[in-house]
Formats: structure tokens, C-alpha cells, sequence
């Protein structure tokens, strides 16, 4: 019983400890966040074209500037404590066929689609912070633990 105490603090330990993010993990969080980015845009894109509409669309998708920083600080600053902690490597992601790769950018894409349908729903033409984050907490809980999902934006 003692050991198994002690491996559980050992645990806690490890997820508290302070992390520290250089210049290069947010060169390369930076990298990461930018395809990410790119294919939450075309899901949100694909949606958006299903819904009767032209194909080809350039009518914004946040309707603030400040909305959109809000949305790449939180993947950047996730990207960057998760490129620290280890969870995800720069040389990993630049592999071409890179699993988790594959699994970020395909959650990105699904995230952008639910983005869509909660602007729709929600009847405001654009999206905002709240349904940003709220729509992303909805594709966590979907996804695979520790990959595009799960633990991935858990600091």
C-alpha cells in the first residue's frame, strides 16, 4: 500500500510541477497552431457550404479580431506547455505521417465543422470567444485522451 502512495504522489507531483516554456517551444507551438488554425478554418469552411450557400466564402468567421487572439493565445500557450511537458514533439508533428499529427488537424477540422453549427444555432452570423471555447470543450470530450483532444489542451 505504501508504494502504491507513494508512486500516486510521485504522479502528482509530476502534473504540478512548474513547466518551463522556452523560445523555441513557442517557435514551434507557433508552427503547430498555424496548421491547426488552417484546418479549423476549412472545417469551418465544409460546414458552411453545406448550408446552401456559395462554396467559396470569404465573410469572416470571428466577428472580433480580439475573439480570434483569444482562440490562438489558448492554443498557442497549450501547444507551447505541452511541447514542454513532453506530451508532443516538434520532430513528431514534422513527420509526415505523424499519428498525432493526423489526430490534432482532424479534431481541428471537426471543431471548426461544431464551430459552424453553433454560429447557426446560435443565430449570430459570426463566432465568438464563448462559443469558441464552448465548442471545444464539446470536441475534447469526444476525442482521444491525449491527442487532438482529451489531455492535449489540458495545462
Amino acid at each position: 500500500m505504501a508504494k502504491k502512495a507513494k508512486k500516486a504522489k510521485k504522479a502528482q507531483k509530476a502534473r504540478t510541477a512548474k513547466v518551463v516554456v522556452t523560445a523555441s517551444h513557442l517557435k514551434d507551438a507557433g508552427a503547430i497552431v498555424a496548421e491547426v488554425v488552417v484546418h479549423f478554418g476549412a472545417g469551418y469552411a465544409t460546414q458552411r457550404g453545406t448550408e446552401g450557400g456559395p462554396m467559396v466564402n470569404t465573410d469572416p468567421i470571428f466577428g472580433r479580431h480580439a475573439d480570434f487572439l483569444t482562440f490562438q493565445r489558448f492554443l498557442v500557450g497549450c501547444t507551447s506547455h505541452n511541447l514542454a511537458r513532453g506530451r508532443v514533439t516538434a520532430r513528431a508533428w514534422r513527420r509526415a505521417n505523424s499519428p498525432t499529427r493526423a489526430q490534432v488537424t482532424l479534431t481541428a477540422f471537426a471543431h471548426g465543422v461544431l464551430a459552424r453549427k453553433t454560429v447557426v444555432a446560435d443565430g449570430t452570423g459570426t463566432l465568438t470567444s464563448a462559443q469558441t471555447m464552448s465548442s471545444l470543450q464539446l470536441i475534447k470530450a469526444t476525442c482521444p485522451g491525449g491527442i487532438g483532444g482529451g489531455d492535449i489542451c489540458h495545462r
